[in-house]
């Protein structure tokens, strides 16, 4: 099965690379508003951004394979450990001068670091098991398929909701609008990371519990869980606005307090954005993905059209707020369709 997925993730890593070169080859970037002077260094990027991708994508198959074998810990250590050192390395090759292209690669070395490491666990958990490509299996792939299709749009639905407005800001925007909304949607973006870390270790203890209890107990254990999670998120989103100006104050300088009341109502729209967080994690315990996957895919879709209208209406607080609509709109869609 591992083998299965990880040729899988593989073969999509490559097509992204070749896909990436092909974009590049032709002129893509063009449709962007980058200046003569930086387009050579945006291609190289890319380029190097493609190339990373055939590593991306089979880090994604082992951190699930992980995290199957419910080795979060040491999976998310390995995960953090690289991305401080990436962070790290990045700053202080800033900091040199170093040409963006190297900034870029140091500031990806948790990808190849945790990889090593993932893959060496791995090694250690199944000793019989390494990476063998031939041993793709085909009756194996289709078995996983039906469920990992499903999985595979819904993370496609958030790549729209959450990478896209990066694109969107490229077209209709200066380049430097994209600085402007990774400052101003940082601390979104950490309530949604620590959110996350709290969800991670739920479902094969969701799987269990309805395998074992059923239905009646599954409700419980969704009342309870929506509570403790409202009640983890709620002070984090009350402190993401109070502090979301002095951090950017601190962290960008004066110049780009303007924008902290993006990251405000940003910060607090995660109250409403995280209150059903838990219904999804129940879905995806219990296999019950085809409805979720649905509206995600509706509501992302959605968000690409409502960000490239408000953007030429509220600039970059445009592509944040079409976000946040877009989510908390999937919200009583998840309450009416999928319970």
């Amino acid at each position: 099965i591992i083998n299965t997925s990880m040729t899988f993730y593989l073969g999509i890593g490559v097509l992204t690379a070749v896909g990436t070169w092909i974009f590049t080859e032709i002129g893509g970037l063009s449709l962007f508003n980058i200046s003569q002077g930086s387009r050579d260094t945006a291609v190289n990027i890319v380029l190097i951004a493609g190339g990373l991708a055939i590593l991306k994508w089979p880090s994604t198959g082992l951190g699930q394979a992980l995290d199957g074998l419910q080795r979060y810990a040491e999976n998310n250590l390995y995960k953090g450990f690289g991305r401080l050192l990436g962070v790290g390395l990045s700053i202080a090759a800033a900091l040199l001068g170093y040409p963006l292209e190297l900034i870029f690669l140091f500031q990806s070395i948790d990808l190849i670091l945790s990889s090593v490491f993932q893959y060496r666990l791995l090694r250690i958990l199944q000793p019989d098991w390494y990476l063998n490509p031939l041993r793709f299996d085909l009756e194996t792939f289709r078995m996983i398929f039906g469920y990992s299709a499903w999985m595979l749009l819904n993370q496609l639905a958030s790549l729209l909701v959450y990478q896209t407005d990066r694109i969107i800001l490229g077209l209709f925007l200066p380049v430097s609008s994209l600085t402007v909304y990774h400052v101003a949607t940082m601390p979104f973006k950490i309530i949604k990371q620590l959110n996350s870390l709290y969800h991670s270790a739920l479902l094969p203890v969701i799987s269990s519990e309805d395998a074992q209890s059923g239905r009646a107990a599954l409700d419980r254990f969704i009342y309870l869980l929506s509570r403790y999670t409202n009640a983890f998120i709620a002070p984090l989103a009350i402190l993401g606005f109070f502090l979301s100006e002095p951090f950017i104050r601190v962290w960008m300088g004066a110049d780009f307090v303007q924008y902290a009341w993006i990251a405000e109502v940003a910060c607090l729209a995660q109250l409403l954005r995280l209150s059903n967080a838990t219904l999804g994690q129940v879905c995806y315990g219990t296999g019950k993905v085809n409805r979720l996957t649905s509206i995600a895919v509706t509501t992302a879709i959605l968000n690409v059209f409502l960000g490239v209208w408000w953007v030429q209406v509220f600039g970059v607080a445009g592509v944040v707020f079409s976000t946040i609509a877009a989510s908390l709109i999937s919200i009583p869609l998840q309450y009416v369709l999928v319970f």
